[in-house]
């Protein structure tokens, strides 16, 4: 057989057409470096070319093989946890609508979460690695919209102008601006050789978009936005990306990130609003009208079961400020409505699936797939460390919102739009070469089975 027909014939049993042309490629370089060791040994090249061929074995059944390896995969473990979060999400709201049908519409949670579900698996089957192609542009790009919506569709609600509607759908500006973290990914991705005048670059697309997070106010979702850019940037230089000293910059960095938190804290509290000082005193002193919801949710945690509802659950939900205690403290409410039994094991399944969202992204030969994938990660990661925190009373209170759990379409969809992006990432891990480097040639290492 000749070596087109031969390479004609593995490809017809590739399914996937994109990898078709990388697999026969390195098939054929394979070959071609076969058949020169024969006519070093001796032979004539026809004839060295064919016993090549001859040794790669039935074309059929090579590409039988290599269709079994470079095809998409889907994770249904993670896609199973996240419906059994999911479904537990709707029975919260279930729940809480039974003690106040007026305050708890668990309807619009269900349809949320069914639309989210429903993108998570529309996304997953994108290919990520066209974030990869464009470098910075797109996180300038998706920053740039973002404001031009805030400032042409900003709406007001309560003084702060923190949501934007466009074509009747209202979303949360901090919430959204999340999705800029694996956008940031790619623009790292894209800087990777460079020396020092990476931080001029890096440093700007960290700081703007927290910044425009804080002006809309919402301090503590730029806090949030800021700590994950900024733990993203760590990951790449610990990889060893560019070409800087990279323990110096480590520990600068790590000292920046531990500093900056307490230096904001201090500016709030001697030169911040009223409302903002009077949050801090109250949360160090545990009096005050500022500490009022902290301390309903404290009395809400340490009068829940062990099992089930607690016996002033009725009462707290009839009275309670519903938006806050399905958002920001959606972990009390969950304690106080089934227990804390359910309630940790809830949160034990959440961290097991950001367990398996860091093995994904870190296990990752595609380097754009791993820092895309890791930037999901350290979202939900700081987003739930903080939740919990906050709902322990370790925190002060913040306008802050549990992935996957809480109240609100904007907070809803981006998390599972986050997911999808993941397992993408994990559909794409065996036919996306190891290392794309945009228009160079690429090189993929073959299994065969």
């Amino acid at each position: 057989m000749r070596l087109d027909e031969y390479l004609e014939t593995v490809s017809e049993q590739i399914r996937y057409a994109k990898i078709r042309p990388t697999v026969t490629e390195e098939l054929k370089v394979h070959i071609l470096d076969q058949a020169e060791s024969y006519e070093e040994c001796g032979m004539f090249p026809e004839e060295a070319l064919e016993r090549a061929v001859l040794e790669m074995g039935d074309p059929v059944e090579t590409g039988v093989a290599l269709d079994r390896i470079h095809r998409p995969q889907m994770n249904w473990g993670i896609v199973a946890a996240i419906a059994v979060i999911s479904i537990l999400s709707i029975g919260i709201f279930y729940a809480a609508n039974l003690m106040n049908q007026d305050m708890y519409p668990w309807q619009r949670q269900a349809l949320f979460v069914a639309a989210g579900f429903l993108l998570m698996l529309l996304v997953c089957r994108l290919d990520y690695s066209i974030l990869g192609k464009f470098g910075w542009k797109p996180a300038l790009l998706f920053l740039l919209l973002m404001f031009l919506g805030w400032i042409f569709g900003g709406v007001p609600i309560h003084g702060a102008r923190r949501w934007i509607r466009i074509l009747g759908f209202t979303f949360s500006i901090s919430e959204g601006m999340l999705l800029y973290v694996p956008l940031f990914g790619a623009a790292l991705y894209s800087f990777r050789g460079e020396g020092y005048r990476v931080l001029l670059k890096v440093l700007p697309l960290i700081i703007l978009p927290a910044y425009f997070v804080s002006i809309t106010p919402d301090l503590s979702s730029a806090v949030i936005l800021f700590t994950c850019l900024f733990c993203l940037f760590l990951f790449a230089v610990a990889k060893g990306w560019y070409q800087i000293h990279k323990q110096a910059v480590l520990a600068v960095s790590c000292g920046i990130l531990i500093l900056s938190p307490l230096m904001l804290l201090g500016y709030f509290y001697f030169f911040g609003m009223e409302y903002q000082s009077a949050r801090i005193r109250a949360f160090f002193t545990q009096t005050g009208d500022a500490n009022f919801l902290a301390g309903l949710a404290r009395n809400m945690r340490e009068s829940s079961s062990l099992i089930g509802s607690s016996a002033q659950s009725a009462e707290w939900f009839a009275n309670g400020p519903a938006t806050d205690f399905l958002t920001d403290y959606i972990l009390v409410t969950m304690c106080s409505l089934y227990g804390t039994l359910l309630t940790v094991a809830i949160i034990t399944v959440l961290f097991l699936v950001i367990l398996k969202v860091f093995q994904i992204s870190i296990k990752q030969k595609n380097q754009l797939g791993m820092i895309v994938g890791t930037g999901c990660g350290i979202v939900f990661l700081v987003k739930i460390t903080i939740s919990i925190l906050m709902n322990l009373q370790m925190l002060p209170h913040a306008s802050i919102s549990m992935p996957f759990l809480s109240y609100g379409g904007s907070s809803i969809l981006v998390s599972y739009i986050l997911q999808g992006l993941v397992l993408s990432i994990y559909r794409y891990k065996n036919i996306l070469p190891a290392k794309n480097e945009g228009n160079s040639r690429h090189h993929l290492r073959l299994k065969f089975i």
